[in-house]
């Protein structure tokens, strides 16, 4: 059945926002901002499940930097067959986030979990009573997969941390907060060492390692818990008749090849398959040619387990396993096609198709698609486009075990039932996307031009509003967003994205480079319902300026991070001075992490830039290269930390290949140290002392600066990591911006030292 838009006048209301008449966004906007977060419906579409998050000022602990929204987020839940409204499932406590789990097969049933302090719990709810039973279990996160999965018999299976530990990257945002003193204490009493150790070599085993965790069993109306086998498991998936569970499972310390590029992603443990007999409770664990790789694990109906190993970091071969008998057969037939992130991971996609498994498999001379992995036949099925967001988790994303009920159709987004028929379709408005469906019934978010954030159930039966999110933006004036049209380094067209205040003539422009973003759209990040604290376009244009978001595309192995930077921003700078008349003596540069090496380097190639901030940057690629992760250095127990920071230098966003010894000039022009000397705007230089990016960085081209008698300032913020979390000091934050572009823009003052040249050499 076909339900056309409704809520016409919500819809042309967003499409057609009324004439300035409102106030400008600040600072306070940004952290009184609610947010939508995951959302679900289960498969007969009865029940949906919200995750709403309060805003950003509501509690008083921030200790978890960037992943504070876990904090701040609520359950909510809606009786979509009767029309109920939406329910908190559980009661706000003070500095206590719910956020959900998966959903039981039936529906009524539903995985919480609670995050409080530094504790983490999982509990099951009910969700015809509200009521949740909580495990005393501190659950994984689903990071590489799934850390949770509701079996045949109506137990919760999930992965589980040892003593309450808390998962690795919850841990990481606190660990240091609250290890750290207590370490330092001991050492001034002098009563017990206080050393950590790492090794490396036939050192390696050095390091101390953590107990492992468990896979569990829960029963649904107890919350007690079964203990089904012990492992520091990443990854879960269990059969089809709920008979097998497989998981993929940490093994012993390994050092990434030396003769290849270190990547974020290289290895540092190995990976190994562990099956556990769901029915005898028996443990085994298949013996494989080579690693298994993440990304992966997909049952047939006939219970053979489709995986990907992993012979060296670049390559993939897939095997099928058979459970029962525990054979392994390794597919070579076809090649696949691998996806690679900034960060070093390599996937595959495939997936039974009966009783074949099909692989997309590399472009040959017979084309590339998907192919049966045993013998290279072509397929004709097509995969549909997913219309809403995968499930948590790498390996949901690249291979969900199931295909979407969810599918794009052109302009349309449609509920597909089992049997192929389209149940319900919805044409998203303008700023309209869906969050989750399930049956016949969808949910979606519908965001105004202003920020106002509707979310919206469709079914057969129409649209209603279930919610509306920040409704006092209405009265806020956003910025007024233009396309900027512009031509690239290889002449490319490319499109930019001006902000500016509604009413008024800007006080300049303020540019926020980050190279490899190619916008096709307006970014996201820049929305005014979005919660960005670190670097708000819509807080500097209602404080009067322009904000440019350059279109910068990036070609790492070719220029290097630093190599030509300024040149592509003036490119779209000057076609934005010609568009909107602003003045070319008022431009500042502000970059965050990867954009403030951007910002630097850009104003050491070009004296056209009167102003430069760069926040949680790296200035110099030799240090950051073997710089520590705070919290693998506190805690060796969770691995070295060293292919991290080797790894986003040689193979990440810097992408310098080689180690520095190996092509020390390749990180002299990556470093924005080295040409200090032409830098002649003043430089205001950001950083938090918990960032990963260490402080010494900014601090290292402060001293730089400083020692040339140069125009800057170093701003640190204590307890902060690379996004700000502290309401006070994103409200400090902002205003210390604001004060610098006043000062540097409005009425820039010379330069101590006299003008040296722009960068040729």
């Amino acid at each position: 059945m076909r339900v056309l838009t409704g809520l016409c006048a919500l819809a042309l209301a967003f499409a057609c926002p009324q004439a300035s008449a409102g106030r400008s966004y600040t600072v306070e906007d940004l952290l009184a901002t609610e947010a939508l977060g995951r959302a679900q419906i289960d498969p007969a579409g009865r029940w949906a499940v919200v995750e709403r998050q309060r805003p950003w000022r509501d509690i008083s602990d921030y200790s978890y930097g960037g992943l504070t929204p876990m904090l701040l987020s609520e359950l909510w839940i809606a009786d979509l067959k009767s029309g109920g409204p939406l329910m908190r499932l559980a009661p706000t406590q003070p500095d206590t986030g719910y956020f959900a789990g998966p959903l039981s097969p039936d529906g009524s049933r539903l995985m919480v979990y609670r995050l409080k302090g530094p504790s983490l719990e999982a509990g099951v709810a009910s969700l015809a009573d509200r009521k949740i039973a909580w495990t005393g279990q501190t659950p994984e996160l689903p990071v590489f997969g799934r850390a949770a999965q509701w079996s045949r018999d109506g137990r919760l299976l999930a992965l589980t941390t040892a003593d309450h530990r808390l998962p690795y990257h919850l841990a990481s945002r606190r660990t240091v907060q609250d290890q750290l003193p207590g370490r330092w204490r001991t050492a001034a009493r002098g009563e017990a060492p206080t050393r950590t150790a790492i090794g490396s070599g036939r050192f390696l085993a050095m390091r101390a390692q953590k107990t492992p965790g468990a896979l569990v069993a829960i029963d649904a109306r107890s919350g007690a818990s079964e203990m089904l086998a012990a492992g520091e498991f990443i990854d879960l998936e269990v059969s089809p008749s709920g008979r097998w569970a497989a998981l993929i499972e940490r093994g012993e310390d390994i050092q990434p090849p030396a003769d290849q590029p270190a990547r974020v992603a290289s290895a540092t443990r190995m990976l190994r398959l562990t099956l556990v007999d769901l029915r005898s409770g028996r443990v085994t664990r298949p013996s494989l040619p080579s690693p298994v790789a993440t990304g992966l694990l997909s049952w047939s109906n006939d219970e053979r387990l489709l995986i990907a190993l992993a012979p060296d970091a670049a390559s993939r071969r897939l095997a099928v396993v058979s459970a029962a008998r525990g054979q392994v057969r390794i597919l070579d037939a076809v090649s696949p096609a691998l996806t690679r992130n900034l960060e070093g991971s390599v996937y595959l996609r495939a997936e039974w198709r009966g009783a074949e498994p099909f692989v997309l498999s590399a472009a040959s001379a017979g084309g590339s698609g998907w192919r049966a992995a045993a013998s290279a036949t072509a397929s004709d099925a097509a995969v549909p486009e997913p219309g809403a967001p995968a499930e948590p988790g790498t390996r949901l994303q690249m291979n969900p075990p199931r295909r979407s009920s969810i599918v794009r159709i052109g302009d349309e987004i449609a509920s597909i039932g089992a049997d192929g028929r389209i149940l319900v379709r919805w044409r998203p408005p303008p700023g309209g996307e869906v969050l989750a469906g399930g049956g016949d019934q969808l949910l979606a978010k519908v965001a105004s031009p202003k920020g106002v954030s509707t979310l919206m159930h469709i079914s057969p039966q129409g649209e209603a509003v279930l919610a509306t999110l920040n409704g006092r933006l209405e009265e806020v004036d956003p910025a007024r967003i233009e396309p900027v049209r512009h031509r690239g380094p290889h002449g490319e067209p490319l499109t930019s994205w001006l902000y500016r205040p509604p009413t008024r003539s800007p006080r300049g422009l303020v540019v926020i480079p980050y190279r490899g973003s190619v916008y096709a759209a307006p970014p996201a990040l820049y929305a005014p319902e979005a919660i960005n604290t670190y670097r708000n376009a819509q807080i500097l244009v209602g404080a009067g300026y322009a904000v440019l978001a350059p279109s910068l595309p990036y070609e790492a192995g070719q220029t290097g991070p630093a190599q030509g930077v300024a040149a592509d921003i003036l490119r779209a700078v000057e076609a934005t001075d010609l568009q909107a008349g602003l003045d070319p003596a008022k431009v500042a540069l502000y970059g965050h992490s990867f954009g403030a090496l951007s910002a630097v380097a850009a104003a050491s190639q070009s004296d056209r830039f009167a102003s430069v901030i760069a926040a949680a940057g790296v200035q110099d690629e030799v240090a950051s290269w073997g710089e520590f992760v705070l919290h693998n250095w506190v805690t060796p127990e969770d691995g070295p930390s060293s292919p991290l920071s080797a790894g986003k230098v040689e193979s990440g966003q810097a992408g310098l290949a080689v180690p520095p010894w190996r092509a020390p000039e390749r990180y002299r022009t990556a470093s924005n140290i080295y040409a200090a000397d032409k830098i002649t705007a003043p430089v205001l230089l950001i950083h938090g002392d918990l960032d990963d990016i260490r402080a010494s960085q900014s601090q290292a081209l402060f001293t730089a600066l400083y020692r040339q008698r140069k125009d800057a300032a170093l701003l640190t913020y204590w307890g902060e990591g690379h996004t700000f979390a502290s309401p006070a000091n994103i409200r400090d934050l902002y205003a210390s911006i604001l004060d610098w572009l006043s000062e540097t823009l409005d009425t820039p003052p010379p330069s101590a030292e006299p003008k040296p040249p722009p960068s040729g050499s």
